[in-house]
């Protein structure tokens, strides 16, 4: 089998995989939200232990969809299709999506980018679910900025990647390595290697820093 032909039934096999576990996660979660809403009554234990299963399902959930990403662009294929747009706005979704009072700074007017969307949306997510795993929320900025480029910021007051790990820290060769390094900054479900399927569909580039102290992901945005 060629090459090319391996990584296509990889990424089929992969798909499959995601497609046969993605209903089951969600009975199971529809199932747990019926039973906190009609059975678990006022104990306060029982609520508790319903909405730990319901993160865990939502980890779940999210660590299929980027099993999914990995399959695609492992087969060749886009991860998802971003569109021109305002990186502001794939920016402020984005960060919806993490859930969390993180600092957010934006430029006035807008800043056009070839492509950003939902799938710019979901590489900030990662990327800032990263931080908060590893710092504080309050220390956690977003910063947008408006040039030759788009770039986005994420800083916070963790530790740093590595300086020797930084160039291989979203590759599928890097995972392992940042896994056993406590200064890897590992995402579950090899988060940052899923970031890099998407910014490679949207022809963007990352960038793993360390500044003043502060742990950094720059996303840079072609117009």
């Amino acid at each position: 089998m060629s090459e090319e032909k391996l990584r296509a039934a990889i990424g089929d096999l992969l798909a499959l995989v995601v497609h046969d576990l993605r209903n089951p996660v969600a009975t199971i979660s529809a199932n747990v939200s019926f039973v906190k809403e009609v059975g678990a009554g006022d104990d306060e234990d029982v609520i508790e232990a319903l909405d730990d299963v319901e993160t865990a399902l939502g980890d779940l959930m999210r660590g299929l969809e980027q099993v999914g990403w990995v399959g695609r662009w492992i087969a060749g294929q886009n991860a998802m299709e971003g569109s021109a747009g305002d990186l502001r706005s794939a920016v402020e979704a984005g960060v919806r999506r993490a859930n969390a009072p993180v600092d957010v700074r934006l430029p006035n007017e807008p800043v056009e980018v070839a492509r950003a969307g939902g799938a710019m949306a979901r590489v900030v997510e990662l990327l800032v679910r990263n931080a908060l795993a590893n710092a504080a929320a309050e220390t956690v900025q977003v910063i947008v900025r408006d040039g030759p480029e788009g770039v986005v910021e994420i800083r916070d007051a963790g530790r740093a990647i590595g300086e020797e790990l930084r160039e291989e820290a979203f590759t599928l060769e890097g995972q392992q390595i940042l896994k056993g390094r406590a200064d890897g900054r590992y995402s579950r479900v090899v988060g940052l290697l899923a970031v890099r399927t998407l910014t490679d569909a949207l022809g963007a580039r990352l960038e793993a820093d360390g500044q003043d102290g502060d742990a950094v992901f720059r996303i840079h945005a072609p117009k």
